[in-house]
């Protein structure tokens, strides 16, 4: 007798939260490949022979790239699935840490952080994308909290544990080493993750419609973008988003560290613990106003 979704049990919570902690998990990764500049500016700007507003613009790259993925990625995990982006994501990814841990060029490493600024972009979307079909409705708050916990945690691993690293490794050893790490994690979503219950037999927390829209072409999904714009709140919410996240992502992600350096004379160890005193307060913070 066929199991039909109508008669379906919901998912066992051991295998919601595992394909939850396969997308959370490489949203810890953007994270924490998002922040490692800030430990290694010194390293990459004697390697390099850059300035200090080259070494801005290089870590710029990451963020021009992964804003300019947003809208694709919703469009995408809509259309191709929150497992294909995922792991597709951490291929590209990789390969992007890889070339910049490799390179000794200042161009191809700026071209190396676009890449993998632009491939880690899918994990926020695709970890809620996944959460909605996973879960009761009434605990995404709680795991939004949760996701912004996990990546976080990437951002905290980012400061003083790297930086320990890049003193008894160099940053390309680092570098080439977290390479490995994104691989690991695509891996294990392609053995972990499926993007609805429905493929192993159980019943979706998802409404109907949003399980239909893998059926919606691209011309139909950007066609969705209209209300979108129309709307108030979402642009309230895209600039408080913006004022809140930038000014800490720029302080702990690149300048912080430095900064801390040269007016408090820290060392790079001592700066890096700073900046991680933000990061454990955003980190503990996420989960509990969830």
């Amino acid at each position: 007798m066929t199991t039909t979704t109508q008669d379906a049990l919901p998912p066992p919570a051991s295998l919601s939260w595992t394909v939850w902690a396969g997308a959370a998990t490489f949203y810890l990764a953007a994270f924490y490949v998002r922040s490692s500049a800030a430990v290694m500016t010194t390293e990459l700007m004697r390697d390099f022979q850059i300035s200090a507003g080259q070494l801005g613009a290089f870590s710029a790259m990451y963020f021009y790239a992964y804003i300019a993925m947003q809208i694709p990625t919703g469009v995408l995990v809509d259309t191709w699935g929150a497992r294909t982006l995922l792991i597709g994501g951490a291929l590209i990814g990789a390969a992007g840490m890889l070339l910049f841990g490799l390179t000794s060029s200042y161009a191809v490493a700026s071209t190396a952080r676009l890449i993998v600024g632009g491939s880690t972009a899918i994990g926020w979307v695709v970890t809620l994308k996944l959460a909605t079909h996973w879960f009761p409705q009434a605990k995404f708050a709680t795991l939004s909290g949760l996701s912004l916990f996990m990546g976080n945690i990437g951002a905290l691993f980012a400061q003083v544990p790297l930086r320990m690293l890049v003193e008894q490794f160099g940053w390309r050893g680092v570098a080439i080493g977290s390479g490995g790490v994104v691989l690991a994690v695509g891996l294990a979503a392609w053995a972990s993750v499926s993007n609805d219950p429905s493929g192993k037999g159980y019943a979706s927390y998802a409404p109907l419609e949003l399980r239909q829209r893998k059926h919606l072409t691209l011309r139909e999904s950007f066609a969705g973008f209209r209300g979108l714009v129309a709307n108030r709140n979402a642009w309230l919410i895209f600039l408080a988003q913006g004022g809140f996240v930038g000014a800490i992502l720029s302080f702990t992600g690149l300048w912080g560290p430095p900064y801390l350096r040269q007016r408090f004379e820290l060392s790079a160890t001592a700066a890096s613990a700073v900046c991680s005193v933000m990061i454990v307060c955003w980190a503990t913070a996420s989960p509990l106003f969830g």
